[in-house]
């Protein structure tokens, strides 16, 4: 049976393709709730047990690897913010975080929220643009930019992003890697601070649909509008999305060379 990477089990075979493919700098792991094996991603033990092995493997094969993972809709200091345990930022030698500039929407803040390799005390700035083989390029700024990473996040709260902007920003990066199931879908989104009710309206912004995988029973699944199969005859959209209140037979379900950064 095929089955996605896990970081509880696979960190091994991780080494063993990295060996493989030689010469590698740089891991980036994105996003890793979707690597997590099952792992409760608010537990700090347990976080912590699981990036254990990873820090050893970035050390051991001197790599950089980059954890990416989304904020919650929270307040407070920037490295409380990022989903799930504090343990994330714990682990990691440095924590950056990426916002976008309230003046000037096409920019990008790049800020620390902890630098245990150098300052953490101010950070850069970028946009993408396009090249003339209409690849996406960053082009950084120059000069460093010297704001408070709170107060930056803090921008992000503030009424010129709305929470269906928020969710919508949100749905597309989950679903970017492939369709996710509803009920997974559904976690993640308590998880990040969004009602369910916010996301089935950013779906719709978004163009995203649900699907049946599977004869009869068939779990929903949402795709990216990118990634649609063809519709057959027969097929619907997803009426009732709200699966945690599905009942099943036995009841209700709700169904140091290296670091690591993000």
């Amino acid at each position: 049976m095929n089955r996605g990477f896990s970081l509880a089990t696979d960190v091994q075979r991780l080494e063993e393709r990295i060996d493989e493919i030689g010469d590698v700098a740089l891991v980036e792991i994105d996003p890793i709730s979707a690597y997590l094996g099952g792992t409760d991603s608010h537990k700090n033990s347990d976080v912590r047990a699981l990036l254990s092995p990873l820090k050893d493997l970035a050390e051991k094969l001197n790599v950089a690897i980059v954890l990416v993972t989304h904020l919650n809709k929270g307040s407070g200091a920037a490295i409380y913010r990022s989903i799930g345990s504090i343990a994330f930022a714990g682990a990691a030698r440095s924590s950056w975080i990426v916002a976008k500039d309230k003046n000037d929407p096409l920019r990008r803040l790049f800020m620390p929220a902890k630098n245990n390799l150098g300052n953490d005390q101010s950070g850069m700035a970028y946009r993408v643009e396009t090249a003339t083989n209409q690849a996406p390029v960053i082009i950084w700024e120059p000069v460093p930019v010297n704001l408070d990473v709170d107060e930056v996040l803090n921008w992000e709260s503030e009424d010129f992003r709305t929470e269906r902007d928020e969710a919508k920003d949100w749905l597309e990066s989950e679903l970017c890697n492939g369709p996710v199931p509803t009920k997974e879908l559904q976690r993640k989104a308590r998880d990040a601070g969004h009602s369910w009710s916010t996301v089935k309206r950013a779906k719709k912004d978004l163009g995203a649909e649900a699907r049946k995988c599977g004869f009869n029973r068939g779990a929903w699944v949402w795709y990216h509008p990118d990634d649609l199969p063809v519709k057959n005859e027969g097929d619907h959209e997803e009426v009732e999305e709200d699966q945690s209140k599905s009942v099943g037979p036995f009841g209700n379900s709700w169904s140091s060379s290296g670091d690591i950064s993000w």
